[in-house]
């Protein structure tokens, strides 16, 4: 005869049995604990639960019967603690989002900023001046071809203070037969820029300056 613990879910095997008495007594031999049985009946186990602290497997009940843990505040706490990550992982993820938002905004305004210089930059009397000079250029035009256009962003600087100024501009120019960096600088007194000096790379990739050919023009607006 086969005897399930209830306590501890063990197997006991009764061997003898004697018909004359209907009940037998049976002590588990895993974990000592009693049960009184009908003879010609079997008494179903007891629905099992594993431990969360030690992983054993055994009959429902408020202790561990392996490391003593207790079984149903064990239960709870980990249900707190899921519930915790899950709220901290929400948290995270919003800071993140929150995070990555701002950046974006820095970056588009820094962008922003840096396309206000250059079209600043590019719609003043000294920068049309420049292109104006450039694009009259003989040696320009043998050097880049037919054509001739500028680069969307011209690097360089311009510092002004009332009627008195400097600039100095590095510009791409493109053609039919290549492209080139011109380097050329301005100054402005009583209100209107003057060219300086210019100079350019040619084709065998020398600096070469840039000889004024009388029709630079003047502009009297500033920044």
């Amino acid at each position: 005869m086969i005897v399930v613990c209830p306590q501890c879910g063990a197997i006991n095997k009764v061997k003898k049995l004697d018909p004359s008495r209907p009940v037998i007594e049976v002590t588990c031999r895993k974990c000592g604990a009693a049960q009184s049985l009908k003879i010609g009946t079997t008494k179903q186990a007891r629905a099992t639960a594993v431990c969360p602290q030690c992983g054993f497997k055994q009959p429902r009940g408020e202790k561990c019967l392996k490391c003593g843990a207790d079984m149903y505040a064990q239960v709870q706490e980990s249900a707190v603690d899921r519930e915790t990550l899950k709220g901290i992982g929400l948290i995270s993820l919003r800071y993140k989002v929150i995070l990555i938002t701002a950046v974006a905004m820095i970056v588009l305004i820094f962008l922003g900023s840096i396309a206000g210089v250059f079209l600043i930059m590019k719609m003043s009397g000294a920068y049309k001046l420049a292109e104006q000079y450039i694009a009259k250029s003989e040696e320009i035009r043998r050097t880049v071809g037919d054509d001739v256009k500028f680069g969307l962003i011209p690097m360089g600087s311009i510092s002004t203070s009332d009627r008195e100024g400097h600039a100095h501009f590095t510009v791409r120019v493109k053609g039919t037969r290549g492209s080139t960096d011109v380097s050329i600088y301005l100054r402005k007194s009583d209100g209107k820029w003057h060219i300086v000096s210019a100079a350019y790379r040619d084709l065998s990739g020398v600096n070469r300056k840039l000889i004024d050919h009388g029709k630079n023009g003047d502009y009297g607006n500033s920044l």
